[in-house]
């Protein structure tokens, strides 16, 4: 099913009916309706329709996690490509953890949560499942581990250097097959639009055109949302190693 047809995004949003409101700590969960979001993932939102009884997670009073459009589409890729043995850093409200644990070619899956009430949140919704471990830690601190997959989803913005710089790091420190981080897609087409295909390693290009094409054809009526710092985040890859000229191949 295409990431941007509403048909997905419902069937998305059904999938985590089991989210209801609840108090626990620092956290509010909800279930809110308003109008269309002006942000989807990669584009501007023109439509001002409404959406209804979408799971929202608060923490300290600001929103962390909404199952908007924009979260789903962005979610997609990090689904797709989830296999073997799972590891993911921030939990949220247990999207793309629910969804890795449906597939049959996923093993296990398991979680590096910093905030404790986020886990107790996630067992009181969804309880246990033979496939998954959750870990009360830094996922920044891991050392010696060894995923066949990994998604890094613990960022608040989209195209942080940060993320770039946690990948450096966590594959030092680590076995990973395969590495995914929250809007990394967007990288991706940053780095396009400057003209700088060439720079990007051949993995990322091989992973996520495919999807870039799926975009392509629903951006067709609308604006796209480009930031400019396609130069910039390719300037991080390489400075750490991670460009086209490096040596570092994910499998």
């Amino acid at each position: 099913m295409h990431p941007y047809s509403e048909a997905y995004y419902r069937r998305e949003l059904q999938r985590m009916s089991a989210v209801r409101p609840m108090v626990l700590g620092s956290l509010v969960v909800s279930r809110e309706s308003g109008p269309r979001p002006g942000d989807g993932y990669m584009y501007v939102e023109t439509r001002r329709t409404m959406l209804r009884d979408v799971p929202v997670l608060r923490l300290d009073g600001e929103v962390w996690m909404s199952l908007t459009p924009m979260e789903v589409q962005s979610t997609f890729m990090a689904i797709q490509l989830a296999h073997g043995r799972v590891g993911t850093a921030g939990l949220g409200l247990g999207y793309f953890v629910q969804r890795a644990l449906e597939k049959p070619e996923v093993e296990s899956v398991i979680v590096y949560e910093l905030n404790d009430d986020v886990l107790q949140l996630y067992r009181r919704t969804f309880g246990v499942h033979p496939k998954l471990e959750l870990h009360h830690a830094n996922a920044r601190l891991l050392e010696g581990e060894q995923w066949d997959f990994f998604y890094a989803d613990f960022y608040r913005h989209l195209l942080t250097p940060q993320a770039i710089d946690d990948m450096a790091a966590l594959s030092s420190a680590n076995l990973i097959g395969s590495y995914h981080w929250w809007s990394i897609e967007q990288t991706v087409l940053e780095a396009l639009h400057a003209g700088l295909a060439d720079r990007l390693p051949r993995w990322m290009l091989d992973a996520y055109l495919p999807f870039l094409r799926l975009f392509a054809q629903h951006a067709r009526s609308r604006t796209v949302q480009l930031f400019g710092c396609g130069a910039a985040l390719v300037e991080e890859l390489e400075r750490h190693g991670l460009g086209r000229r490096n040596s570092f191949v994910q499998t």
